[in-house]
């Protein structure tokens, strides 16, 4: 009988001072020995079970991340579309501005007027669109050269009604 009780209390021992020394991370099922596994199943902190909410939440973090990395990347296309759509608009504005630029040259061409302060201005006015054309421009440069150029036709067309040319 004494025999068996000091089995007992050492056995019970074993298992308490176990308990004590192992982490959620080492209750791993699949590389438990029978002392960690006894461990593990004693442990109310350590545990299989804290072992289990410790993986849980590590998933949930990750989903977390996984779910904000997506809506990050949707934003991310919804702009580069955006972005190629207004691309596309410009490109098909300039495309009209280049179509009524040559139409007003040969318009002014066909009048056959000989005056050289209008060939100047619509020589400025050329330099102009083609400094606009370069890839190298930027966005807003374009915007204030075609500002000027808008003020530019609208006195070349004030000084034609009024017949300086």
């Amino acid at each position: 009988m004494r025999k068996l009780a000091h089995r007992v209390l050492s056995l019970g021992v074993i298992c308490g001072l176990a308990a004590c020394a192992t982490s959620y991370e080492q209750c791993d099922p699949d590389k438990s020995g029978f002392v960690r596994a006894i461990n593990c199943s004693m442990s109310p902190d350590y545990g299989y079970e804290a072992r289990k909410r410790g993986m849980e939440q590590q998933v949930a973090n990750q989903q977390a991340l996984n779910n904000a990395l997506r809506q990050w990347s949707a934003t991310l296309k919804q702009e580069q579309l955006r972005t190629s759509e207004e691309k596309t608009a410009k490109e098909a504005d300039y495309e009209a501005l280049d179509r009524s630029w040559r139409q007003l040259r040969a318009a002014v061409e066909q009048t056959g007027v000989e005056n050289e302060a209008l060939s100047v201005q619509i020589e400025r006015m050329e330099q102009q669109l083609s400094a606009m054309r370069r890839p190298e421009v930027s966005t807003q440069k374009k915007q204030a050269i075609l500002d000027g150029l808008k003020k530019q036709a609208e006195l070349l067309n004030a000084e034609l009604k009024a017949g300086l040319y």
